[in-house]
């Protein structure tokens, strides 16, 4: 508190500061007279004087205006903007950040935190090896590298991994010959079963990632509407928070994300058919209130006419598209759990999807008809010949006490 003396009243200020060593002490303080005295606080922005005031004074008396902002926000700001052409000018933000928070804190450098980094791997990459050495189990392997031969020996010999049981891989024609090197190479091991004939497993899931992209190649109309209709909304952060108005208004209770597809990626246009799908009322409100939605959607882009924003009937198609392609999604995610055993499901799962993809063929829709025609083609090409399905896979249903052998009979 600086108190400033005058022939007249006393007047005493109090000016807010950002420093904290000049921030007075209250036992340091003294209290104004009392009497005709004026006391004038300036804070952020503003002025108050509280007393009485000279009526022959025709303006208020001038003050200094302090602006204070916090250390932490200046900090953050310098963080935030940093130096482009000096990469460690965010670092040395982050550091002066840290000191405020935690003085006592010391961050260690780069260098440092990459040792540990690396020092625990090697220590943890030695207790994997320990148990490898120890166990004496057989290790199913998978992979996705197209030269995968002699890396897969090289990292066995690293490892010390000699009990190969099998290798899965995608269906790409070059772990053909790869895994036929691999069988050569360990078909003589101590350990092997039927020197490692049956050591090639393709891959369920790739398989029928191919299967269901090979039916959505000519997507109907429905779908291209939906897909033209999310990325709008997406397109722009203005145009999804009106989106999201429309989806409070019609009081949609559906919490997940809308995104947009990737066309090589089947379960990504379900995904996104699916969280179109709950917020039909939302895009059907938008498209009453925002112009830009309809014209946009149906304005000629690459020499095509726009198909405009989805309909009644696009909708209705959309929904026997969902029922049509989450079986698939649903036997994916089944098939790709990590946490337990899935081979015994392999022969089932199979199964169901022939039975399934021969009913929608004999449908009297034209469009999933058609769609399940093509896919039963792919299907009889990876699966139609069960000499083509790994014979260890029918052990392992044999052996689940679920089924036994008598689910064999196909």
């Amino acid at each position: 508190m600086d108190g400033n003396s005058s022939s007249g009243n006393k007047s005493y200020k109090t000016i807010g500061s950002s420093s904290a060593s000049s921030r007075p002490s209250l036992l340091d303080s003294t209290m104004p007279p009392i009497g005709n005295d004026n006391v004038e606080c300036v804070g952020v922005g503003s002025t108050t004087t509280i007393g009485p005031q000279n009526p022959s004074s025709a303006l208020p008396p001038k003050s200094k205006k302090v602006e204070t902002t916090s250390s932490v926000s200046e900090h953050f700001t310098k963080l935030q903007e940093g130096d482009p052409k000096d990469p460690k000018s965010k670092c040395d933000g982050f550091q002066e950040f840290m000191k405020i928070v935690e003085p006592r804190f010391l961050i260690p450098s780069r260098y440092s935190i990459m040792r540990d980094c690396v020092k625990l791997f090697m220590s943890e990459n030695e207790k994997l090896r320990a148990v490898f050495l120890t166990i004496g189990a057989r290790v199913c392997l998978t992979t996705d590298c197209e030269t995968i031969g002699q890396k897969i020996e090289t990292c066995m010999i690293q490892w010390g991994i000699s009990n190969i049981f099998t290798i899965t891989v995608d269906n790409a024609s070059s772990n053909d010959t790869a895994l036929d090197y691999l069988k050569k190479r360990t078909a003589h091991k101590v350990g092997v079963i039927l020197e490692n004939q049956f050591m090639h497993v393709r891959c369920c899931a790739h398989i029928l990632n191919l299967i269901v992209s090979e039916g959505l190649k000519e997507i109907d109309d429905s779908i291209l509407k939906v897909r033209s209709a999310v990325k709008y909304v997406k397109s722009s952060p203005s145009r999804f928070e009106n989106f999201k108005t429309c989806i409070e208004r019609e009081k949609i209770t559906f919490k997940g994300l809308l995104c947009l597809d990737v066309p090589t990626r089947w379960n990504s246009t379900f995904k996104m058919l699916e969280g179109a799908e709950k917020c039909q009322s939302a895009f059907e409100l938008m498209e009453e209130h925002d112009g830009n939605y309809v014209s946009s959607l149906s304005d000629e882009k690459s020499g095509k006419k726009g198909l405009g924003p989805p309909n009644y009937n696009d909708w209705a198609r959309i929904r026997i598209f969902l029922k049509f392609l989450k079986l698939f999604y649903e036997v994916t995610m089944r098939l790709s759990g990590s946490l337990y055993v899935t081979c015994n499901m392999y022969f089932q799962e199979i199964c169901g999807i022939q039975m399934h993809l021969q009913a929608y063929s004999e449908s009297g829709d034209y469009i999933l008809s058609s769609m399940a025609e093509k896919m039963l083609m792919k299907y009889n090409k990876y699966w139609g010949d069960l000499d083509r399905v790994n014979v260890l896979m029918f052990i392992a249903v044999i052996l689940d006490p679920q089924t036994k052998l008598g689910s064999l009979e196909y």
